[in-house]
């Protein structure tokens, strides 16, 4: 590395420091709602009620397979209605708290100031490796390895989200989920349902539980003009 790569290198970093200054206290206050955190718990709630269900049936007929198609249905019905109430709640949460702390902003903005630009960097390769993981989880042909690929490059995403929104239930909730991971890959395909509820109900129910011990919106931020 010569001292013009050195020079660019410094730059960057000092353009990414930059950003994390200007974008901590706004994405700190959004963040920061009770609403968020309960949303956080509830939808951990229906993930373990999700998979304590699915155990139960599996329990009962000995195996997924074996399953009838009407309780097949309802078991595709539960987990796409449970991914689309994840999927519509979080924007609308987070847009209407952004709004509050800042009348100019939209979810769009929380995406761009969390995600955009240089941070890009830190976010992107967990992302890109969660998707490789889980496809090579699949070719091999064991998918329950999704679950633990997902929440250790989950942690890793998470812990970076906490040092840029310097909020603890991020950190808490990525070494959770690196743990919780790592653990069920021992154990996850003689209980795989019990080991996903672990595994990502934990994961969820540790965000919102920090978030509302940590305070929450301890007082809601003016609205800016």
């Amino acid at each position: 590395m010569n001292a013009t790569d050195l020079d660019s290198l410094l730059r960057d970093v000092e353009d990414l420091r930059r950003a994390v200054r200007r974008n901590s206290p706004f994405l700190r206050e959004v963040i920061s709602s009770r609403l968020f955190a309960a949303y956080a718990l509830v939808f951990g709630l229906a993930v373990v009620a999700f998979c304590l269900a699915s155990q139960l049936l599996v329990g009962w007929y000995g195996s997924f397979p074996a399953v009838p198609r009407g309780w097949k249905i309802g078991f595709w019905s539960g987990l796409v209605l449970l991914g689309a109430a994840g999927i519509i709640a979080k924007p609308l949460i987070l847009g209407r708290r952004a709004a509050e702390v800042d009348t100019r902003a939209t979810f769009i903005t929380v995406v761009k100031m969390l995600y955009g630009g240089l941070v890009s960097n830190i976010y992107a390769p967990a992302f890109l490796c969660m998707a490789v993981a889980s496809i090579f989880a699949v070719t091999l042909g064991h998918p329950w390895y999704i679950v633990p690929s997902v929440a250790v490059f989950y942690g890793f995403y998470a812990n970076g989200a906490g040092l840029f929104v310097q909020r603890p239930e991020f950190f808490a909730s990525g070494w959770y989920a690196i743990a919780a991971g790592l653990t069920s890959v021992f154990f996850l395909e003689r209980a795989p349902f019990l080991w996903t509820m672990v595994v990502y109900g934990g994961m969820c129910l540790v965000f919102g539980a920090v978030s509302f011990i940590w305070g929450g919106a301890r007082a809601e931020a003016p609205a800016k003009k």
